[in-house]
């Protein structure tokens, strides 16, 4: 009796299923121990941060919100004002210069 093209599917997806599932498991572990040594070393971080007196920052590389950041984000919102408006003053120099010319 021949074996049925059933019969060859079957095996075959047991042969290359256990491998892939192998494969599959070590990426995971693998993906498990990188997680594990970026907690560690943003732990190692945030410990040396806070021995220096300096703030540590968050998950998402942001400072934390201390005092003293408080402070610069509002000097750097105040230096990006002042920025903006000396950049629309030119323009509207620019503008008027055109006027005048015409």
């Amino acid at each position: 009796m021949l074996p049925s093209g059933n019969d060859a599917a079957h095996a075959l997806a047991e042969y290359f299923g256990a491998i892939l599932k192998k494969e599959q498991e070590e990426r995971d572990e693998k993906e498990r121990k990188e997680e594990q040594e970026r907690k560690k070393r943003e732990e190692e971080r945030a410990a040396k941060a806070a021995e220096l007196g300096q703030d540590a920052p968050n998950e998402d590389g942001q400072l934390s919100n201390s005092a003293s950041n408080a402070y610069l984000q509002t000097q750097d919102k105040e230096t990006n004002a002042q920025s903006s408006s000396s950049e629309e003053t030119k323009e509207r120099n620019l503008a008027s210069g055109a006027d005048k010319r015409k």
